[in-house]
């Protein structure tokens, strides 16, 4: 059922909308679409409850009032979309199984209070005795607040005892609550809860607070923490039970009051025994660590088991109690299945509390589900096979998260092979993938309401310097790749001991990689000995005399060929047999890495035997005896071309109507819509997206059509393919991801002929779907080329796209752009800084997306490299590691220049767009530099 309104207000934008008719329709699965002139619609997958909205506000009814006006309802005169009404039907399925609550609420209802005072907060684990569950109580603050009831988290303030915080804030998303809040009686007025992670944690401190009084001073007056006090830090990344006592025990009934709110979680009145521990928690933790490095076990069960601690999901005593079943295992199965059952017991296990039976928590109950998961393992087979161990180019690694409270373990997990990794590949296990992130999972981002300086400098720095112990081996910080260093994830090891007797550390394993003690910037050291960690998809070992270092073509102090060389045809096809070995269509052009070496290599069909040129701005740094191509990604097809919300700006600044982007918006949409309709438009669709299609899933799509099987007959693909559509209109409608047909995204390089000219382009691509395949060349004047991330208006140019001679070495490549090496500046420099050393360039030949205009391209100074009087140590880059994470503000920068781009009457040629994209390539350059961005934004 489609339900009409009018007369809402033009203003008010989708979101709130949507959040205005939530207050109204509680419990109720149903789709929010803004249209223009004030109208809406409600769709309705139960058509009753829409019919009872509009018994209650619709036409000769109770008027609605909403946003100081009356809004009519009605019933829309249109069929619902039944794509819609398919995806609507899903969400409440997925709704009825939680259970529902009611349907209509009256809005003028009065509010009801949210905040209560409390005199302590307690900190630990549930147990059980022979009554039940029991709280154990391992830390205990007591000390004046109040707790509040948000509208999605609990937020709980109090008094601090220490300095330099006068007042300590403790939030809990509702999202994390693992179980019911529990209501305690007028004897013990508790409030009692279970999360399934740390709460974030805050300080306040009365002169922060009197600083931001003043008119100049804009730091934030609360700072994120740790911990609450040193005993609280002990057990606050393992211990997630909370329990507040109240001032007043009339406070409970006004809180179960609050349960008639559809926000508030579930409350349950029930009186929590809470007893003393026997021992501190930092006994136990000691004592449990201490008797898990005694363990005769293979390091990675001792590390499934303390990943059962320190993720909290069974307490250390409990985890003590299973060493004889990890011993057992082991004997009987061997270490890897042994590590699958004890993952699948951190999955299966049941968070502790009044709810669960203690039987669940029982040692012989916990041995018989071992047992269980034992059996099935051996029925499903190896995990390594499940998980593609046939691939040599993968390898098992664990994982840690730090985080600002804790450490948390998971894994092991395949990861794709890096340098270091395949050269220690018997000893990957001493190695570990550590990523500082939120206790969410979310990145750490800047905070403009709290200070993080005590979570960057003080919690991540000591781990990052200390290094933490993990069943027994401590490990310490080794090093990043530029994209690890982006997602704020590093490597650290663990020392082991070579066959020969050779003992390796952080410090031997770089020093084996080449000679860095020239580099005077820790950016660019760390980003040197981050080359070690990229991922690689190929490594092939090659003789050292087969490579020439050439000069760059230099003009004007620009590098025309910067970062980019040719290999010979027998190379490649060294390449291919290794890379490729079932590929119809060969790739021409590798992004590769080459002891101290990176860049972009092309087939140079002139070249005779093995042969391989480098030119000098390849080479980094002077390597050690490692001559191996490794393979970082190849041109083996051409990329979709996907406009977004910055380029769009842009274009549009340039004289492209707007027109023209609705125009290919329907078609986008056009297109989504036809592919849940046609198998063959489903199989190409995922053809062109990379997660989908390792799967394999439009292979299947085809093989049930040749069968005469319609795809939607199966509730799986069905689904699949309709969750993959949501998600692309997802990203078209927030994203604006519009795609190009007539575009493509390909890997630049140069023209080693010189038959280019100035502004002149050598476009050629090997379509792998639809109706034109094989090689393509593109011909054709004032193509739009650009490259991503593109703020400044001049990121955008013309180029005339052209063939070359049939005897022509350019004819050999595949799926690239080759530039020109004339004129006063090379072109690649000219689109958002780019370069040659595995840089993608967008090529639109859309006539729609003509320019009528353009600006001339950016030219910035790049800031000045910050450098040492000596050379690095690991301290220096650990420190540049950690002012990264807490400086980088590339986010912040692209959305602030999006906003003011909107606003603004000439758009992204305003002064403020144009220092922004500024700043945005100076924010690009910080992980090179060393300096962030200075301005305050």
């Amino acid at each position: 059922m489609e339900i009409f309104c009018r007369h809402l207000p033009d203003q008010i934008p989708e979101k709130r909308l949507k959040k205005s008719f939530d207050e109204i329709l509680q419990d109720v699965t149903y789709e929010c679409r803004k249209l223009s002139r004030g109208c809406a619609t409600l769709t309705f997958c139960d058509a009753r409850k829409g019919q009872t909205l509009l018994d209650r506000y619709g036409p000769q009814r109770l008027p609605l009032l909403m946003f100081g006006k009356f809004i009519l309802l009605s019933r829309s005169r249109n069929s619902p979309d039944q794509f819609l009404l398919r995806n609507l039907e899903e969400t409440e399925s997925k709704r009825r199984q939680r259970g529902p609550k009611s349907v209509i609420t009256d809005i003028s209802a009065p509010q009801l209070e949210t905040s209560f005072n409390i005199k302590s907060l307690s900190c630990g684990l549930w147990d059980y005795d022979e009554n039940g569950a029991v709280f154990i109580n391992y830390f205990r603050r007591n000390a004046t607040g109040h707790v509040v009831f948000g509208r999605s988290c609990l937020k709980i303030s109090l008094i601090a005892t220490s300095w330099p915080y006068s007042t300590q804030h403790v939030e809990c998303d509702y999202s994390i609550l693992s179980a019911p809040i529990y209501l305690g009686d007028s004897v013990a007025p508790t409030v009692t809860f279970s999360l399934e992670s740390a709460p974030r944690l805050f300080g306040t401190s009365i002169m922060a607070t009197l600083q931001t009084m003043t008119i100049k001073d804009r730091r934030p007056s609360k700072a994120r923490i740790s911990s609450l006090d040193t005993d609280h830090r002990i057990l606050a990344a393992t211990c997630f039970v909370y329990q507040l006592t109240l001032m007043q025990s009339t406070d409970l009934q006004r809180i179960q009051a609050l349960k008639r709110e559809r926000h508030i979680p579930k409350l349950f009145p029930w009186v929590t025994p809470t007893i003393q521990p026997r021992q501190p928690y930092r006994d136990i933790m000691t004592s449990f660590l201490s008797s898990l490095d005694r363990q005769p076990l293979p390091y990675g069960m001792k590390y499934q088991l303390q990943m059962l601690v320190w993720n909290g999901v069974l307490s250390p005593t409990k985890v003590t109690e299973l060493f004889t079943q990890a011993h057992q295992i082991v004997r009987r199965s061997g270490l890897e299945r042994g590590v699958q059952v004890f993952q699948a017991l951190a999955k299966k296990v049941q968070y502790a509390g009044p709810e669960v039976n203690r039987s669940e928590f029982d040692t012989v109950m916990l041995a018989k589900v071992i047992s269980e998961l034992e059996a099935a393992a051996r029925r499903g087979g190896s995990i390594r096979l499940e998980l593609g161990e046939f691939n040599p180019n993968n390898v098992y690694v664990h994982k840690a998260t730090v985080t600002p409270v804790g450490t948390y373990l998971y894994g092991p997990y395949w990861e794709s092979k890096n340098r270091v990794l395949r050269r220690y590949a018997s000893y990957t296990d001493y190695f570990l993938r550590v990523e500082f992130s939120e206790e969410t999972g979310d990145p750490m981002r800047f905070d403009q309401n709290a200070s993080l300086d005590e979570i960057f400098q003080g919690r991540f720095k000591s781990v990052l310097k200390d290094g933490f112990r993990i069943a027994g081996r401590h490990f310490e910080f080794l090093g990043f790749s530029h994209s690890s260093l982006r997602s704020h994830t590093c490597w650290f090891m663990a020392p082991f001991t070579l066959d020969n007797g050779e003992v390796l550390d952080a410090r031997n394993i770089i020093t084996q990689l080449g000679d860095f003690s020239v580099i005077r910037s820790p950016a660019r050291c760390a980003a040197r000995i981050g080359q070690a960690f990229s991922e690689t998809l190929t490594s092939i070992e090659i003789p050292r005399r087969i490579i020439e270092i050439s000069e760059d073509v230099k003009r004007n102090g620009r590098v025309f060929s910067d970062g980019v060389g040719t290999l010979s045809r027998s190379l490649t096809h060294r390449i291919w047999e290794e890379h490729t070995p079932y590929a119809k269509l060969k790739p021409t052009v590798f992004q590769i890495r080459l002891a101290g070496a990176k860049g972009m290599v092309s087939l140079d069909s002139t070249l005779n035997g093995d042969a391989l040129m480098l030119r000098r701005s390849m080479v980094k740094f002077e390597a050690s005896d490692l001559w191996n191509i490794e393979i970082c990604g190849a041109g083996s097809r051409p990329l979709p071309l996907f406009l977004n919300r910055p380029l769009i700006k842009i274009l549009e600044d340039l004289g492209v109507p707007s027109s023209a982007f609705v125009d290919l918006q329907k078609e986008e949409t056009d297109r989504l819509r036809a592919i849940t309709q046609s198998p063959l438009l489903a199989a190409n669709f995922f053809e062109k997206s990379n997660v989908v299609k390792s799967t394999k899933l439009p292979w299947l799509i085809r093989a049930l059509d040749r069968l005469g099987i319609h795809y939607s007959d199966d509730d799986f693909v069905r689904q699949a393919i309709e969750l993959a559509v949501v998600v692309r209109l997802h990203e078209l409608k927030y994203r604006s991801r519009i795609c190009v047909e007539q575009g493509i995204t390909l890997y630049g390089i140069m023209d080693e002929t010189g038959f280019l000219r100035e502004g002149e382009v050598y476009c050629v691509y090997c379509p792998t779907t639809g109706e034109t395949q094989g090689k393509q060349v593109l011909v054709r004047n004032k193509v739009v080329i650009t490259r991503s991330p593109a703020l400044h208006p001049g990121d955008v140019q013309l180029v005339n796209a052209v063939d070359v001679p049939k005897d022509s070495p350019l004819n050999h490549l595949r799926n690239c752009i080759v530039f020109s090496q004339h004129g006063a500046r090379d072109l690649p420099s000219q689109l958002s800084g780019g370069d040659l050393d595995g840089d993608l360039y967008n090529i639109i030949y859309d006539e729609r997306l003509k320019l009528k205009r353009l600006a001339a391209p950016a030219d910035y100074d790049r800031a000045p490299e910050f450098l040492l009087d000596r050379p690095v140590a690991k301290g220096d880059i650990i420190d540049f590691f950690i002012t990264f994470m807490q400086q980088d503000q590339l986010g912040r920068i692209a959305m602030l220049h999006q906003a003011i781009a909107d606003q603004k009457p000439l758009g992204t040629f305003d002064s403020d767009c144009v220092l922004l994209a500024e700043m945005h390539s100076t924010a690009v350059d910080f992980s090179k530099t060393g300096h962030p961005v200075r301005r305050h934004i």
